[in-house]
């Protein structure tokens, strides 16, 4: 892990709900002093304390960016292919996790990390995806995915 600098915002009376250890890559280039995390949050190197390990709240999209041993956005990581000319939509999951979700009929929608996501039918934040999904993803219990073959 010694390519990566853990790291967050210094104690302050605005800054009290903020204080997630994020994970930095330890040679990124310097943009000025500005320090780009895993997740994409961004901070001055002024205002960041270098802490030794995750200690308290750590952030989950850097924990898992991490885990998957990528550095850099989320949507760097190698998704399903996507297939532009199908009807059938689903959505995986923003952290890597090889879980296929439903999406609603009337889905809610925005875009992050400049892909849309979507919020499934359990209530979770995933990428929109269009095709078949690829064999190694599993069904969301919670969402029902896929669909269950009308009667």
């Amino acid at each position: 892990m010694s390519d990566i600098t853990l790291a967050r915002l210094c104690e302050g009376p605005d800054r009290r709900g903020e204080r997630r250890v994020h994970f930095f890559d330890a040679h990124q280039h310097d943009q000025g002093g500005t320090r780009k995390a895993f997740c994409g949050f961004t901070a001055h190197q002024t205002v960041l304390e270098l802490v030794p390990d995750v200690a308290g709240l750590g952030c989950e999209l850097c924990i898992a960016e991490a885990s998957v041993g990528t550095q850099g956005r989320i949507s760097g990581r190698g998704l399903p292919e996507d297939d532009p000319d199908s009807t059938v939509t689903y959505a995986v999951a923003l952290r890597g996790e090889f879980v296929c979700h439903r999406v609603p009929a009337r889905p809610v929608t925005d875009v992050y990390e400049g892909r849309e996501v979507v919020v499934t039918e359990c209530g979770r934040i995933a990428f929109l995806m269009f095709g078949t999904p690829p064999e190694r993803y599993e069904s969301c219990l919670d969402c029902r995915w896929p669909p269950e073959a009308p009667e």
